[in-house]
C-alpha cells in the first residue's frame, strides 16, 4: 500500500473549513434541500462521502449517489449499517481500498477515478468501501470531477453540506493541499485534467 498524502497533525486546521451549502436540518429535510440544489444544477456527478449521509442521500431521495465513499464507521465508531443498506439495494458495483486515518492512499486515489470515468462511460455506480477512513477522500472526489459536480459530506450531528465543484474552487484545494505537503506533480494538469474536468 502506496501513500501519496499523509497530513499532518500541525496542517490539519487548512482542512477544517465547510465548503459548500450547509443544511442544518435533520436528514428528511436536509436531503430535500440538496435535492432541489441538484435540480437547479443538473450535476454531472453525484458523489456522497461518508456512511450516514450517503445512507441518507439514498433513501430520503430519488436523486440518488453515483457514487458513494464510505468507511463503515460513523461518529469514529464501527458500523456496517450504511455499507449492508447500500449493498443490499443492489444499485451499486463495490470495490475495496485501503485508506489509513488522515491519509490518500494512491489506491484511494486510483479508485476514485476509475469510479468517475465507469460513471461517465457506462453509468456504472461505485460503492467505495475504504478499510481505514475516508476522511480525506472529498479532495479526489473533487479535483478528479468534472465541473458542476456536487460533493456531499456530513458533519456528524451538525450539518449536511454540499459541495459544486467549479474550476475555482479546485484551484483554490490545489493552492491548502500544496501548502499541506501534497506531492505537486500529482497536481499537474496530465494528472487532474484540463479545465477541470478529470482526464478521461
Amino acid at each position: 500500500m502506496k501513500i501519496l498524502f499523509n497530513l499532518k497533525p500541525e496542517k490539519r486546521f487548512l482542512f477544517q473549513v465547510k465548503v459548500g451549502f450547509a443544511f442544518f436540518e435533520p436528514p428528511p429535510k436536509a436531503v430535500r434541500k440538496l435535492k432541489c440544489l441538484v435540480e437547479i444544477y443538473n450535476p454531472p456527478l453525484l458523489i456522497s462521502v461518508g456512511d450516514i449521509v450517503s445512507e441518507n442521500c439514498f433513501k430520503y431521495s430519488d436523486k440518488k449517489p453515483d457514487i458513494v465513499i464510505i468507511d463503515e464507521r460513523s461518529l469514529r465508531e464501527k458500523t456496517s449499517r450504511a455499507r449492508t443498506f447500500l449493498a443490499n439495494t443492489g444499485y451499486y458495483v463495490e470495490k475495496r481500498v485501503k485508506n489509513p486515518p488522515s491519509t490518500i492512499t494512491y489506491e484511494a486515489w486510483g479508485s476514485i477515478l476509475n469510479a468517475i470515468r465507469d460513471k461517465l462511460h457506462s453509468n456504472k455506480k461505485t460503492m467505495i468501501t475504504v478499510d481505514g477512513e475516508e476522511d480525506l477522500l472529498f479532495i479526489p472526489a473533487a479535483l478528479l470531477s468534472p465541473e458542476n459536480t456536487i460533493v456531499v459530506y456530513g458533519y456528524p450531528q451538525e450539518a449536511l453540506v454540499a459541495t459544486l465543484i467549479t474550476s475555482q474552487l479546485k484551484n483554490s484545494i490545489i493552492k491548502i493541499l500544496l501548502l499541506a505537503g501534497f506531492p505537486p506533480e500529482m497536481l499537474k494538469e496530465e494528472c487532474i485534467g484540463g479545465k477541470g474536468v478529470a482526464k478521461l
